[in-house]
């Protein structure tokens, strides 16, 4: 789920003048990427999963991502875990090219995020851990310390490795629910929600129905359950889920492991969240 809390950043990043536009290329912001094959990805499409990387992590064939991003970026070897990884090199240096145009299509992967972090990390000259803690922690009012994991070089796996507790995972909910407030305070811009929920002309291959072998929708790390966005969730393993539901304000909260996909809590929380929005109109 640690994605969606990302794209939370970006909004923030771009509310603040930290990144200027999403059609900005990643090289804008970290010049190390000047000349090389992913600095040209702009941050819509990085944010879209549609970079057109030549890596199958889901839905893409056989896979290929531990190889080419995860043993070398951050998993590493099983037996010397974590030594010696390094995402930003594998993204400086990636030498598989492009499957696709960028912009074109959607493929799920880690590279991706790790461009919107790198872009963040060299605007700010901050972790994404210490932008967070300023920019979003601190803001929704959070009751508990969060970690993130990082590679041997110290920068965060943004893809999936964030731990919070349960009620500040319910805090990060609430605020996409409610459009950025939280607490009677606006922390992100509704304009950032709205960009979240809503799908561009250009952008029709992500919608519900249309990513082959899934049957949601995706937009800018939040997978769309609902086709008229008013449903954003953040998508972890094994049926970790946050709900949330913009017409009634509510989110639910699952960071249980299921085997099924926590498909009931999707039943559960489409009836609850329908009751509560029945309540709020009476």
């Amino acid at each position: 789920m640690a994605k969606s809390v990302l794209s939370l950043l970006t909004g923030f990043a771009l509310e603040h003048g930290v990144l200027s536009n999403l059609e900005d290329t990643i090289d804008k912001y970290d010049a190390r990427l000047k000349g090389k094959p992913l600095g040209a990805i702009t941050i819509r499409q990085a944010l879209n999963m549609s970079s057109g990387v030549d890596i199958c992590h889901w839905l893409c064939g056989a896979p290929n991502n531990f190889e080419r991003f995860e043993l070398h970026g951050f998993l590493g070897h099983p037996k010397h875990r974590g030594k010696n990884t390094d995402q930003d090199a594998v993204i400086i240096n990636w030498p598989y090219g492009f499957k696709s145009q960028p912009g074109t299509s959607f493929n799920y992967s880690h590279v991706d995020p790790q461009l919107i972090s790198m872009a963040i990390r060299a605007a700010t000259k901050m972790s994404i851990a210490q932008f967070m803690e300023r920019g979003l922690w601190k803001e929704i009012g959070a009751e508990a310390d969060a970690v993130w994991l990082t590679d041997a070089a110290g920068a965060e796996d943004v893809s999936s490795s964030l731990l919070a507790c349960m009620r500040d995972w319910g805090r990060l909910g609430l605020l996409v629910a409610q459009n950025g407030f939280i607490g009677g305070r606006r922390v992100i811009s509704d304009s950032w929600f709205h960009e979240c929920r809503t799908l561009r002309t250009d952008e029709g291959f992500l919608r519900k129905g249309k990513i082959a072998g899934y049957d949601q929708g995706y937009k800018f790390y939040f997978h769309h359950p609902r086709d008229d966005g008013a449903w954003l969730r953040f998508g972890g393993d094994l049926g970790q889920s946050i709900y949330t539901d913009s017409k009634s304000g509510t989110c639910l909260v699952i960071l249980s492991a299921s085997n099924r996909g926590g498909q009931d809590y999707r039943g559960l929380f489409e009836t609850r969240s329908e009751e509560h929005t029945s309540e709020l109109q009476s």
